[in-house]
């Protein structure tokens, strides 16, 4: 049985829906809100705007300060600050400004500081620092890793994530000290074990990178230990992305080209032997895979009981002989017999 259409075909022009919210009922707001989120994804921005301001509208004539307006605020941030990130629009940044901190003012009001008030200031935060505005973003994410330590408990991915884009908006201010601090208790806490880290708005961060980054800040302010255990964690989260390969290699010659850098032979020397170490398994497996290929797909076998794992000989006729047979064809009379005649 083949599925029933869609209530609303958005293949279609839909300007004839946006008017007078005043005479639709909250279901309909409803309608109107989750039209705007599927809008929203098929990138018909203009269109997802007007259905998630009219689902506003509704509900706030209708309600006044309320959770469903937070939530409806919210989505209008995210859509403007989607917008912004596309066109670079500063009106729709601050569209998406004055939709996160709404948004958040009801939160509070209503619940305090939650986890919903944190993942709303996270997001603010996270567009203040794509405006520049580093100060208050730095404020914000630190606003929002005390409600999330709070919550969450401080082991917790989400606050490991807001440690991370604490420091990198200090780095932005270059803070290297400031930055070690947030960079480090990401180490001690070791909160990126629980889970995958993601960032803002489904945003996947690049964990290699983040882990080579916090390594760098820590090795610039001499925890060299700390900075240690961020590279291994960078090695080990590129090798789960592109496996044992000469990808892998280049990225740890890296970590030790920066200690070089850093004038600190001792540790680049470090990165230097693992990065060979790499390229060595890497040029065994092809060799290996090379004679395999040569062999039919099959390792050279090796004769049972033969001294030393002498290899069998194969004959034109694939007769093989042991290395006594193989030495019991020519004996040493023999042998001295050609010789001397």
């Amino acid at each position: 049985m083949s599925p029933p259409p869609p209530l609303v075909d958005v293949s279609h022009d839909l300007s004839f829906l946006w008017h007078e919210p005043s005479k639709h009922g909250l279901n309909a707001a409803n309608t109107w809100h989750q039209l705007g989120l599927v809008l929203a994804t098929i990138d018909r921005n203009e269109e997802a705007l007007s259905a998630l301001h009219m689902a506003l509208e509704i509900r706030r004539n209708q309600l006044g300060d309320c959770d469903l307006v937070a939530i409806s605020l919210e989505a209008l941030g995210d859509e403007y600050s989607k917008i912004y990130q596309l066109t670079g629009e500063k009106k729709a940044a601050d569209e998406a400004d004055q939709g996160y901190f709404e948004s958040i003012r009801i939160r509070e009001k209503i619940c305090g500081h939650h986890s919903v008030v944190a993942n709303v200031l996270f997001k603010q935060a996270d567009l203040k620092r794509r405006l520049s505005d580093t100060d208050e973003a730095i404020s914000m994410f630190t606003r929002c890793y005390a409600m999330r330590k709070e919550e969450l408990g401080e082991h917790h991915p989400l606050v490991a994530l807001t440690l991370y884009c604490l420091g990198c908006a200090m780095l932005d201010k270059d803070d290297v000290e400031g930055a070690a601090q947030p960079f480090a208790k990401i180490i001690e806490t070791r909160a990126f074990e629980s889970a995958d880290i993601d960032g803002t708005n489904g945003d996947s961060i690049d964990l290699p990178s983040a882990f080579a980054l916090a390594g760098q800040t820590l090795a610039r302010v001499a925890k060299l230990e700390m900075a240690g255990q961020c590279f291994d964690e960078a090695i080990r989260a590129k090798s789960q992305e592109v496996g044992d390969c000469a990808a892998l290699a280049g990225f740890v010659d890296d970590i030790g080209t920066f200690f070089e850098e850093q004038g600190l032979d001792e540790e680049s020397w470090i990165y230097y032997d693992k990065a060979d170490a790499v390229r060595e398994r890497v040029s065994s497996r092809a060799f290996n895979a090379d004679a395999a290929s040569f062999h039919g797909g099959e390792e050279t076998p090796e004769v049972e009981g033969a001294s030393g794992g002498v290899t069998a000989i194969q004959h034109d006729n694939d007769e093989e002989l042991t290395e006594g047979e193989y030495s019991a064809d020519i004996t040493e009379d023999e042998y001295s017999a050609d010789i001397t005649s």
